[in-house]
């Protein structure tokens, strides 16, 4: 299939990370009904994210967590990524599971990203950005994850874009670990030849959990996101 035409750029931006919700995941009765209350946001919601991915001009994907999902907003499609869209008028395919990550499986189980980049990239987006990281903070291997996330989208021909993890304010004490983390992706996207988006510093409002951005905060984070793609989309 002929791609839509992008043109690639190198991403720099201080002040943003990937993804995140949760650094434990939760297991037994509250696991299963985190995870109900996910797939429910999420069925609540398919009929108008798929909408967004209708329209002409190059597709922009993101595969990412609950900050992708605009968990906790009451206005999921005030998500950060359908943000991005509208601000570069193009359609938006968002693959996206709260409490995931590259190696974090999400209350929902097998749902880390070495497990669903693979349905992403049929889509056969132009730009993929890979927001994620936040949940990995207590997990070990993201290196080697992270390296088969970004190689295998890195080779499939699309623009790729790896976003550092987000550091909302109940993440303050865990500063020095999502240093190494930003350290590690930013090592492994350039080795795949990948841009690469510091958002670990970004500051935008959160929901009453000091984790998720709130509508202002989403519409914070798209707007950085916009600025970062506007030449890939362009």
């Amino acid at each position: 299939m002929q791609k839509r035409g992008v043109v690639g750029t190198a991403c720099s931006i201080l002040g943003v990370a990937a993804i995140g919700v949760l650094v434990q995941e939760p297991t037994g009765a509250d696991g299963n009904a985190l995870c109900e209350d996910i797939r429910a946001d999420l069925r609540d919601h398919h009929e108008r994210r798929t909408a967004a991915a209708d329209g002409a001009g190059p597709l922009l994907a993101v595969i990412g967590d609950s900050y992708a999902q605009g968990r906790h907003t009451g206005a999921p499609m005030a998500a950060y990524p359908y943000v991005a869209g509208d601000v570069l008028d193009v359609p938006v395919h968002v693959d996206a599971m709260g409490g995931s990550g590259y190696v974090a499986q999400s209350p929902c189980g097998d749902a880390q990203f070495t497990s669903r980049i693979d349905d992403v990239l049929a889509e056969d987006p132009d730009v993929l950005v890979i927001a994620g990281g936040f949940n990995d903070l207590v997990h070990d291997g993201l290196e080697e994850a992270a390296d088969a996330v970004i190689g295998r989208s890195a080779g499939s021909g699309t623009e790729v874009v790896v976003l550092s993890p987000f550091a909302p304010p109940a993440a303050e004490d865990r500063t020095e670990r999502i240093e190494e983390m930003t350290a590690i992706l930013e090592r492994v996207a350039k080795s795949h030849g990948a841009n690469f988006l510091d958002v670990s510093g970004l500051e935008f409002p959160v929901t009453g959990d000091g984790i998720h951005p709130d509508v202002e905060g989403h519409r914070i984070i798209g707007e950085v996101l916009s600025e970062a793609l506007v030449d890939d989309v362009g």
